[in-house]
This record gives structure tokens, C-alpha cells and sequence, in this order.
């Protein structure tokens, strides 16, 4: 069977087609399924980065402390190749902690680093991973780091914040306050560092 339309015949079949398939859609829209839906976006304060910077415990029961490349380097470039050193200290051995780490760039865009990372008091630990552990006295000559941070020209900041169970980073980013009022103790520590 072979069946020859006119040209008026396949326009108006084009016109109505799509006429009667949106009827039947919108009166039976069980007939295409569950609607696709967009992934919920985080709505996240405009003043999120004074948020993050003022974010300070006076009762610090932990004490953490950030570095990139030597401990009190604050001048870099944009080719240098980096890698930020994270410690903690002042807490009970084998007591678990989390560090969650944060950049805001130097035009201001925040970023996670790290959420919720465990790690134990007095290890040195680095971003990026070294493929061997850090010792105290490990000399950065002998340290193998596959990649290397980036930095942009500008003020970069980091602010690492110490937990003591793992946090909801979309609760931390709309209520840092709060977030942090149900754990047994938390600390912090900022860096910021000039970039040419």
C-alpha cells in the first residue's frame, strides 16, 4: 500500500499533528510518565563569604593550623606550583575530627575544597594527597604530589573549619551559627595569601 500526500495535505497534517498531540498531553499527561525535575538549587546567602571569614570559636577546643608550600609563606604567583599543609592539635588521641575546607577566590567565589575530611591530631595532612604519609621533619623534596593547587592574582582566602562529627555543607552554607551549635566542639583556622 503506498500512499501519496499533496502538498496541502502534508501541511495541514504538519499543523494539526502537534495540535493533537499537545490536546491529548495536556488532558491525559499520565500517558508521558513522571515530569522531569530540576535538581534543587541551594539558595545561598549573598553575604555567605563575610559569613565564612567572621566565623570564629572563642572556645576553641582544637587548634588548626594551614600553610601553602612553608609554614608563613603569604606571596605567591599564579605559576608557582602549590600545596596547602593542614594540621591539627590540642585534641585526645583517637578522638575523631572533620575538616572541611573552603576557598573564596579572589573574585570572590567560594568553593569547597574539603568536606568532612577525617583526619587525626597531629598528622600533617596536604592538598592535593601526597602519595606518602607527611612526618614532621619530612623534607618537601621528598614529598610526591601528582597535581598541584591553582591560584588566581589576588587575595585568595581558606578558611578550614574542625568538627567533630561530619556537617551538611548546605547547612553550614545558610546557617554556619546553628550547624555548628549541635557538635561536641569545632575550631578554625584561616589563610590568606597574596598572588601576583
Amino acid at each position: 500500500m503506498n500512499i501519496k500526500l499533496s502538498f496541502y495535505e502534508l501541511l495541514i497534517l504538519g499543523i494539526m499533528a502537534p495540535i493533537i498531540v499537545g490536546i491529548i498531553l495536556y488532558h491525559y499527561p499520565d500517558l508521558i510518565g513522571e515530569p522531569i525535575s530540576e535538581p534543587e538549587e541551594i539558595v545561598i546567602p549573598a553575604d555567605i563569604a563575610e559569613q565564612l571569614k567572621q566565623l570564629h570559636n572563642p572556645k576553641m577546643a582544637v587548634k588548626v593550623i594551614l600553610w601553602l608550600n612553608q609554614p608563613n609563606q603569604t606571596e605567591f604567583t599564579t605559576t608557582e606550583n602549590v600545596t596547602l599543609y593542614y594540621k591539627i592539635s590540642d585534641l585526645p588521641e583517637n578522638t575523631p575530627a572533620y575538616l572541611s575546607l573552603f576557598n573564596i577566590s579572589p573574585v570572590g567565589e567560594l568553593s569547597t575544597l574539603l568536606l568532612n575530611r577525617p583526619i587525626e591530631a597531629g598528622e600533617i595532612y596536604t592538598l592535593p594527597d601526597a602519595q606518602i604519609p607527611v612526618q614532621p621533619g619530612t623534607a618537601i623534596s621528598e614529598l610526591v604530589i601528582t597535581q598541584q593547587l591553582s591560584l588566581e592574582a589576588g587575595q585568595e582566602y581558606f578558611k578550614a573549619i574542625v568538627t567533630s562529627e561530619p556537617i551538611v555543607e548546605q547547612t553550614l552554607l545558610t546557617t554556619m551559627t546553628e550547624a555548628l551549635q549541635t557538635v561536641k566542639f569545632w575550631g578554625t583556622a584561616e589563610l590568606m595569601v597574596k598572588v601576583k
